[in-house]
């Protein structure tokens, strides 16, 4: 957003979609019937839609977000460190 040099004003629309619910897979017959399997294949739409494996997905995820995005808001020196910082955070919430 912050690269874009002319107005969008009333010609674009932008849509902040959360994950998928548990009633919504429900309703979809998408919903496992193991919690942790649940929780191993996550709540992404794209996950679903696209048929695409949870470690594929993620590593995707982590490297177009974290690695690009995140990295040109913050002075990353080193990424490798901040991958391990992620994975820290990750076993931490987890």
């Amino acid at each position: 957003m912050e690269r874009i040099t002319r107005s969008l004003t009333g010609t674009v629309a932008i849509f902040k979609l959360l994950p998928l619910d548990t009633r919504e897979l429900s309703a979809s017959d998408l919903l496992a019937d193991d919690p942790f399997d649940q929780l191993i294949h996550g709540f992404y739409s794209a996950l679903y839609d696209r048929k695409i494996s949870p470690s594929v997905f993620y590593s995707n995820y982590i490297q177009t977000y974290f690695d690009r995005e995140v990295t040109e808001l913050m002075v990353v020196r080193d990424l490798r460190q901040f991958q391990n910082f992620l994975g820290l955070c990750a076993a931490w919430a987890g």
